[in-house]
């Protein structure tokens, strides 16, 4: 039979009448004490993925209590959580968005930091109907009621209450103080068991802040919190049990039949709709009383238990919900059924002579709301090797359950221990040993490699492991994702150039020409960690360096991300004709230096340094980011100081103290640190013919706030595994993450990636089965202009966003010809437009492909391969396809493929139409073939933008008619050493025989990765001295204007001074000016001058030919479209070259944090270029 632990009647969250004294007599305070109120959380757990994880993580991608410490306060998580895409914590005001309870994160260990009772939640809100009998009321004296019905015993004062034909039975309520009523709800609870019944005591715990409460004959509590017995006559329990039985026969019970039969812990939830009293006379709104009982009764028993309950106050609107909990002990063995079962003693309609009540009008109404059947003793859920977010938010907040999202960095991974994972950085050679510590990382290589091994969720399980798999071929796949690639992104300062020394022997020093910049115009574009503002985040102190070379011509491929030391003025001898050695710096501090000397220092992983320091320096950072709240503390201070226990203060912090401690003998890391050197080895060499260093030179950029970075890392993969999915098809995935693809070769299982190499093998004549090369060409089918990739954006709460590349020359030549591809695991539109200008060049440079058989040697090939093939056959190439049209008057044709090769003079025969062609009137001299069904032609010229086909203009036109579309066509012979001797890439390598092996390649361009990497499609020559094409808007290309001089700038002004009629164009504002404070000045206006940005055309175009061209078409009637992006919309509009000059544009109510004066993530600016016909032309 069950029982009651009555440790869980703890209703903390009830909100208490009181009574005041007024002229002597007792009234009923009208305060808001008197109305019952509960507050409702929505308290989740959510399963996120396999563990273990790093953490969640704001909005920059800072994790969160980056150092573990189980007195800190998580506060500072509430910045990675969502509901319903808000976070819980303002990042740039730290101040909750919610009235929050508590929230913590799981990361997925072996053993549980969180975990839950397994429980079933019946959610039912099924209203109960009051009791139809009237005389059933059990407390007939209601607590509003102004006569005395209070009862002194022992000196102290009880509410009293009876039930009927029970004499001498009274219910009391201690009144410590007549004017001090403290409570509105009381209970009782009687047991009958083996036919007794009994009172379930309450037994030692007292609840000191809910209510006060007694039942006649035990122990009770009074608001002194002291025990004390009341001498009374025993109740006779079993006419108290009848009383509540005929109660229930008056009344439509609730029932719920308990499920589960290991269910000790129950939880009934009542909703107390309505509760209170009018009075008639004076309208008050007065507090009523509400009596219900919840039965537990076991089947095939007489067995069961009475809980009595009384809810005193007012209720409108179902606000107030009372959770009552029972501890069980269930018949485990199944055999018995227990039904909980909830029904009314207060009467549906009060009799008209209660003088309880009067002439008062009484509302009282309530519901189920749910019931929930929990397990405990069997053990709390776990969930090893799950990472789980457990978050309370006030319903309040939402009218149904609302959406959870989450800034997480998942999976932690296996990396090699030179690796940091955090900066994405290798140092030294790698020994093949992986680090002791599992890592966060978004490297694909690495996730591949984890999915191969891992025993829980990959192929671990008994099927690889570790020696199956080529780790050396994917560490050199991983180095090549982490390289860092531009962005092209907009940016907050235009680039600098910047060079080394010759006579630098320190490799952490790089140098910029002052021109018009001073020290603190530099230090502030780029916050150098020494001499720099205390409070810059070090973040700001990052500098990228790309486009790097020497003097000699040779390019570097490796950008580079440092941290900018340390920052000086000075010159450099031997420079603009000052004396000394050429390279040496001299310092000077009154400004008149001529360059400025930057002093660089690697970028590092704060878990990475600190394991690899010494302890002072562990202890020294733990003091700064870890502060314990106190209890008085508030929770903006508790907040604050939870802040700064995340992955940006850490690493600010560990560069403060190297800061702090250069110059000290004991921190001999921090010197070791600061010494090493910035460039890769080879970078910095002495020149062959003196002692000089070389020099090297490049483009350089500092991180800004709000704006993307100039470099990212090449490839990433971020991506959400829910579903079971076949192992060759998700390693495909993550290998064509980074343009590859899975295979297994000699006993491993590795992977290939599509770059760049040198060919590791020639095939000629001699080496390869019957000497025989045979080459196809794509078909037209296979061709198309625009990539459409799809992509999950990091900067929009990760929502589906689409990025559209184009290729202008395939537009031209095949209209828009969509491919649309799922850019797997991508979530910058960088790497998205990556994958769709890769999409395109390979479509453009790689159309041709060779297949042939060779011997043993091939088994020293792989995919991914690069060869050269040098074919000595002209014979043994054939080229073939179908005519699409014929232009009879030009003798030329439309074919469905590229060619791709110098054909001039080869001969191409056709299947001929007989019905057009007519043989007697043609000499024989004008055919070059016998056979009746042919015709041979030779070629005079090849137009591969369009696959026409220029036949030689000395051919008769009626044989040119014979040519019909759709007939075939075959080139027999190629006579271009440039194709013959060509580079392939190996596809595919499948054994024939014995010793007998067949390889499909496909062409090897290094053309298509200058233009994937310089954001061109070139195949010999550039496509600024390309002609002006012509395509719609949304395809078109905008107006090249990096490197420009700033020729548009944001002012900001007052709500009233923003008549909208000096604008050429407005962005539709939420707020009128009127709800705007007045004096601030709130509203902004971006003013564009379009004289200056035509002079700068201007200036340009005599040296560059694509400026030449847009001045040309402006010159020629055109002009230009200006795009404006900001606030989620979007606005256009035209500026004719004869009305060029300033535009004013209204940007409405403005952020001062999203606007600087130029572009960034929220204001972008594009523009294009129309000629006299307006149409949209592409440069």
């Amino acid at each position: 039979m069950p029982n009651i632990n009555n440790n869980f009647f703890v209703l903390g969250l009830d909100k208490r009448a009181s009574i005041s004294k007024q002229n002597g007599s007792n009234h009923l305070a009208k305060l808001p004490t008197d109305k019952l109120e509960s507050s409702q959380f929505l308290r989740t757990l959510d399963l996120i993925c396999e563990g273990p994880i790093e953490g969640l993580v704001d909005k920059e991608g800072n994790t969160l209590k980056y150092l573990a410490n189980n007195d800190a306060d998580d506060l500072v998580l509430g910045k990675g959580i969502y509901y319903n895409d808000v976070p819980l914590i303002a990042s740039h005001q730290n101040k909750f968005n919610f009235a929050v309870a508590d929230f913590n994160i799981d990361y997925g260990n072996e053993f549980s930091s969180l975990s839950d009772l397994p429980s079933t939640v019946f959610n039912y809100n099924q209203k109960i109907f009051l009791n139809e009998n009237s005389d059933s009321t059990l407390i007939s004296k209601e607590i509003f009621q102004k006569e005395e019905r209070f009862v002194k015993i022992g000196g102290t004062n009880y509410w009293k209450g009876y039930v009927p034909n029970v004499e001498e039975t009274y219910y009391k309520v201690s009144l410590q103080n007549r004017s001090d009523i403290r409570f509105n709800r009381t209970y009782h609870c009687i047991k009958r068991e083996n036919n007794e019944w009994s009172y379930l005591n309450s037994g030692d715990f007292y609840i000191t802040s809910n209510f006060d409460k007694v039942v006649e004959g035990f122990s009770r509590l009074d608001l002194n919190n002291e025990r004390k017995e009341i001498e009374t006559p025993v109740t006779s329990y079993a006419k108290i049990a009848d009383f509540y039985e005929k109660a229930k026969l008056n009344s439509i019970p609730f029932n719920h039949k308990i499920k589960n039969k290991y269910c000790d812990f129950l939880t009934v939830n009542i909703s107390i709709d309505m509760l209170y009293a009018i009075h008639k006379g004076e309208g008050d709104t007065l507090r009523s009383v509400l009596e219900f009982v919840i039965e537990i009764s076991e089947s095939d028993s007489s067995n069961k238990i009475f809980m009595y309950n009384v809810v005193v106050g007012i209720s409108k609107g179902g606000n107030y919900i009372m959770s009552l909990p029972f501890h069980l002990e269930l018949d485990s063995f199944g055999l018995k059924e227990y039904t909980v079962s909830i029904f009314p003693i207060s009467p549906k309609i009060r009799p008209d002579n209660d003088t309880d009540i009067g002439s008062n009008n009484v509302e009282r109404s309530f519901s189920v709301s749910s019931v929930v059947e929990s397990v405990s003793r069997k053990g709390k859920f776990s969930y090893p090797y799950s990472a789980k977010v457990r978050s309370t938010i006030s319903s309040d907040h939402f009218n149904t359950d609302p959406s959870r999202s989450f800034d997480l960095k998942l999976k932690k991974v296996n990396v090699p221990n030179n690796y940091d994972a955090e900066v994405k950085e290798y140092s030294g050679n790698w020994s093949g040993v992986f680090d002791s510590f599992l890592r966060w990382s978004d490297n694909p290589a690495w996730i591949f490699y984890d999915i191969c091994t891992n025993s829980r969720y990959g192929l671990g399980n008994g099927f690889i492991n570790e020696k199956d798999l080529n780790k050396w071929e994917l560490y050199k796949i991983a180095q090549e994702c982490d390289s860092l690639v531009k962005t092209f992104a907009s940016q907050k300062y235009e680039q600098d150039s910047f060079f080394t020394s010759q006579l630098e022997t320190n490799d952490d020093i790089i140098y910029l020409e002052k021109g018009f910049s001073s020290l603190g115009k530099m230090k502030e574009k780029y916050s150098p960690v020494s001499g720099g503002d205390s409070d810059v985040n070090y973040e700001n102190s990052l500098i990228f360096l790309f486009d790097v070379s020497d003097d000699s011509g040779q390019t570097f491929k490796k950008n580079l991300k440092k941290i900018v030391w340390d920052i000086k003025e000075g010159d450099i001898s031997g420079v603009n004709g000052s004396s000394g050695d050429i390279g040496q710096f001299n310092e000077v501090t009154d400004g008149s230096g001529t360059v400025f000397q930057f002093k660089l220092v690697n970028d590092f992983g704060p878990k990475k340094k600190l394991q690899a320091s010494p302890s002072d320096l562990i202890s020294s950072i733990s003091d700064k980011v870890i502060e314990i709240t106190e209890q008085e503390d508030s929770l903006s201070d508790r907040l604050s100081k939870s802040c700064k226990n995340s992955e940006n203060v850490v690493k600010r912090e560990i560069l403060y103290y190297y800061l702090n401690n250069k110059d000290s003998r004991k921190t001999f890391f921090v010197h070791e640190y600061l010494s090493e050197s910035i460039f890769p080895s080879g970078y910095r060499v002495e020149e062959s013919d003196s002692n000089f260093l070389k020099v090297i030179r490049g483009k350089c950029l500092p991180k800004s706030k709000g704006y993307e970075d100039a470099l990212e890392q090449r490839f990433s993969a971020n991506v959400y595994i829910d579903s079971e999915v076949e192992c060759l098809k998700l390693l495909n995935d993550l290998a064509s993450t980074f343009r590859g693809m899975a295979y297994y070769k000699n006993n491993f299982i590795t992977s290939t990636i599509d770059v760049d190499t040198n060919p590791v093998y020639i095939f000629n004549n001699t080496n390869v089965k019957d000497g025989l090369f045979t080459y196809s060409s794509g078909s037209l089918d296979g061709n198309y202009s625009v990539a459409k990739v799809l992509y999950k954006d990091k900067n929009n709460i990760f929502e589906d966003a689409v990025e559209i590349v184009e290729d202008s020359e395939l537009i031209k030549e095949y209209g828009i010809v969509v491919r649309e591809v799922l850019g797997f695991g991508i979530t910058s539109k960088g790497q998205a437009k990556r994958v769709g200008e890769w999409i395109l060049a390979t479509n453009r440079f790689e159309n041709q492909t060779v297949t042939f058989t060779t011997d043993i040697q091939g088994l020293t090939l792989k995919p991914s391969d690069v060869i050269q093939i040098k074919d000595d056959k002209p014979s043994a190439v054939a080229l073939q396809g179908r005519v699409i049209s014929v232009d009879y008057d030009e003798k030329s044709i439309i074919v469905d493929r590229k060619i791709g090769v110098n054909l001039t003079g080869s001969p191409i025969k056709f299947l001929i139409n007989s019905n057009v062609y007519n043989t007697s009137e043609t000499s024989s001299e004008d055919l070059l073939g016998q056979d009746p069904n042919f015709e041979y032609f030779e070629i005079e010229s090849i137009r591969n933008n369009v696959n026409k086909i220029y036949l030689h203009q000395g051919v008769n036109i009626e044989m040119v008619s014979a040519i019909a579309s759709g007939s075939a066509f075959c080139i027999e012979s190629v006579d271009s050493d440039s194709y013959n001797q060509s580079l392939y890439k190996v596809v595919n390598i499948s054994e024939d025989d014995v010793n007998s092996y067949s390889f499909f390649c496909i062409k090897h361009n290094p053309l298509k990765y200058q233009a994937i990497d310089n954001k061109e499609f070139e195949q010999g020559e550039s496509l600024n001295t390309s002609p002006v094409s012509f395509s719609s808007y949304k395809s078109s290309a905008e107006l090249n204007i990096s490197g420009f001089s700033s020729f548009y700038e944001v002012k900001k002004t007052k709500a009233f001074d923003f008549p909208l009629d000096k604008f050429d164009a407005f962005f539709t504002e939420g707020d009128s000016p009127v709800e705007l404070e007045q004096d601030q000045l709130n509203f902004g206006e971006l003013l564009i001058d379009f004289s200056s940005l035509k002079d700068q055309i201007n200036s340009l175009s005599p040296s560059d030919g694509y400026y030449e061209s847009v001045e040309n078409v402006l010159d020629d009637g055109g002009g230009f479209i200006c795009r404006i992006l900001y606030k989620n919309q979007s606005i256009k509009f035209k500026v004719a070259s004869n009305d060029i000059g300033t535009k004013i544009i209204s940007l409405g109510s403005m952020d001062n944090l999203l606007i600087d004066n130029r572009p960034s993530s929220f204001l972008n600016i594009k523009f294009f270029v129309y000629n006299k016909e307006n149409q949209i032309v592409e440069v």
